[in-house]
């Protein structure tokens, strides 16, 4: 909650908001605070679409031509960080072999990099991995795969690049959470003592992992998508656990 936030940044800590949610880049995670009233600088939002900027120019990736699948808010945040993506939108008329060989043609591409796409469909899947197995670079910049609203699990990016990754046979490249890319990131840029960091979040195989494979501490938060059954029979071990943070 905001609360916990002004606890924290009262006793000169520096909060990191991390976010796997390839559906809101930066701007998207600036404006729910600003229509909260709540100022957060925005060095301290570390979106999915960022990362995947900073993971390409870090890379010397953003003058590779890219095939994306992703939406509005992923594809805008990369074009800002000039990166030279493809972004075709391939509806399902154009799921023939024909038509699809087609597409190719138009869509080709040194690299594949996935988020999470509403408008993902067969033609995009078989493009995909059509230019993946041809040589083109695989990343994955959304992993999650599901979200939980009302207690009913949704399919989320997964659905996205795990087809793709069964049609290549290659595994690809993944720069979110549970990948520590984006602490990696923080700790280059800005420098804070690695003993020093906490890791809150509420899913154990993406914040959690997270935190333990960045060698981290973890606090897990059991009012999101853990349950306490999960939580008893994963080895996924937090070193904290709160039933709120309240």
């Amino acid at each position: 909650s905001l609360s916990i936030l002004d606890y924290i940044r009262s006793r000169g800590k520096h909060v990191y908001i991390f976010s796997n949610n390839s559906k809101r880049g930066t701007k998207q995670l600036q404006s729910r605070f600003d229509q909260v009233g709540y100022t957060i600088p925005a060095t301290s939002l570390i979106s999915t679409p960022f990362l995947a900027a900073k993971y390409l120019q870090m890379n010397s990736l953003l003058k590779k031509k890219i095939y994306v699948l992703g939406d509005k808010a992923f594809q805008d945040e990369l074009i800002e960080n000039e990166a030279n993506i493809i972004t075709h939108k391939e509806d399902n008329n154009s799921a023939s072999p024909s038509t699809i060989i087609d597409l190719l043609e138009k869509n080709r591409a040194d690299g594949v990099l996935c988020g999470y796409d509403s408008e993902y469909n067969y033609a995009k899947l078989a493009i995909a991995s059509h230019l993946i197995n041809s040589g083109a670079f695989f990343i994955v910049a959304d992993y999650d795969p599901y979200f939980v609203i009302g207690g009913i699990k949704f399919p989320a990016a997964g659905f996205v690049h795990v087809p793709i990754q069964k049609m290549a046979r290659i595994k690809p490249t993944i720069i979110c959470k549970p990948n520590t890319f984006a602490l990696d990131y923080i700790i280059n840029r800005d420098r804070p003592k690695i003993e020093r960091i906490l890791m809150i979040g509420d899913s154990l195989h993406t914040d959690i992992q997270f935190g333990i494979n960045g060698n981290i501490d973890t606090l897990l938060v059991m009012t999101g998508v853990t349950n306490g059954i999960e939580l008893n029979s994963t080895n996924v071990k937090p070193r904290y656990i709160l039933d709120t943070l309240q």
